[in-house]
């Protein structure tokens, strides 16, 4: 199954996985993402599987337009219409389809999040791992390092970020930017911006990594400029390591960061705003500390894979038993 729209291979996925779930029988079949959420409920619903759940867990649509939107619109309609249960993973994003897409009724399990955070692997470093990390990753001791962890497309704000961070490394020269992700071609940057990122000394780039903990151990701070989110892993993450947090006033970001207490929110597409923001956490040592610590608080209440789990498991078995 291919992320991209492509109607023959598209049809053949549909076709096997009904197949597939005729053969198995299972009691529950659970989905994520548009295509593949739209295609396994149908292939559930053909092949008679009672329990059908359809995550929502991000939404290219909300910044498409015209006809692509309309389109991505109706996908997703027919994949909630033929589930047996939605749900979303964030409160935002609830609140966003049930206001523009679904008029019906969108669960969500606890706090949100797909998975939560595994607090024991995502534990933070001591200082000696934290000076070997920056040492490791060519930071020196006066660095001040500010993470981004995603993919470098247009969505991701890798635009504005890249504008913002020019702006904030001239009254701090000190700074660096750590680009942790790959490039993808379905939603690419400029060729500016990324002739801007290979030119500019002070931002560094890591491609796609299997472990980022060592990234969080040795970072000053996390931003995350995007268009939109479902309930980014990554700001569960930083919060783990109890880093402040500057991101968008999107569904999504707004579940786990609060303006001016787990982090600082600002308006996406705006350069001049996450530059100040910027700013602002690096001025500011005692701010930029009692975010992290709230982050952390609150990851630690509502994200913990041992809170959520058990009630994933519960819903499920609710499912179960109302076969």
């Amino acid at each position: 199954m291919e992320r991209r729209p492509a109607p023959v291979r598209d049809l053949v996925s549909l076709f096997r996985l009904t197949v597939l779930f005729l053969r198995l029988r299972p009691d529950i079949v659970h989905a994520y993402t548009p295509k593949a959420g739209l295609l396994a409920m149908l292939a559930a619903r053909f092949a008679r599987v009672k329990t059908r759940i359809r995550t929502i867990n991000g939404l290219p649509l909300m910044e498409a337009t015209g006809l692509k939107k309309s389109l991505l619109e109706a996908m997703e309609r027919v994949s909630y219409r033929v589930a047996s249960d939605v749900l979303a993973n964030s409160e935002g994003l609830r609140e966003y389809v049930t206001r523009h897409i679904w008029p019906g009724a969108v669960g969500i399990i606890g706090s949100g999040s797909t998975n939560g955070i595994d607090l024991g692997y995502f534990s933070g470093m001591t200082s000696h791992e934290r000076t070997n990390a920056r040492r490791s990753l060519g930071l020196d001791a006066e660095a001040f390092a500010v993470l981004f962890i995603g993919r470098l497309v247009r969505d991701k704000g890798i635009v504005e970020l890249v504008d913002a961070f020019t702006v904030f490394s001239s009254d701090y020269p000190n700074a660096r930017l750590c680009l942790v992700g790959p490039y993808e071609s379905g939603d690419p940057i400029s060729p500016v911006t990324r002739r801007s990122i290979h030119e500019n000394l002070s931002i560094l780039e890591f491609g796609q990594v299997d472990d980022v903990r060592p990234f969080l151990a040795a970072s000053d701070m996390l931003v995350l400029p995007s268009y939109r989110e479902g309930l980014p892993n990554v700001l569960l993450q930083a919060a783990a390591y109890s880093l402040p947090i500057v991101a968008t006033n999107i569904p999504g970001n707004t579940d786990i960061v609060r303006d001016r207490d787990t982090g600082i929110l600002i308006p996406p597409k705006d350069p001049h705003a996450l530059s100040s923001a910027l700013s602002l956490v690096a001025a500011n040592k005692e701010l930029a500390r009692d975010l992290g610590v709230r982050a952390r608080i609150r990851v630690e209440e509502c994200y913990d894979q041992r809170v959520l789990w058990p009630e994933i498991k519960a819903f499920y078995a609710s499912r179960l038993q109302s076969d």
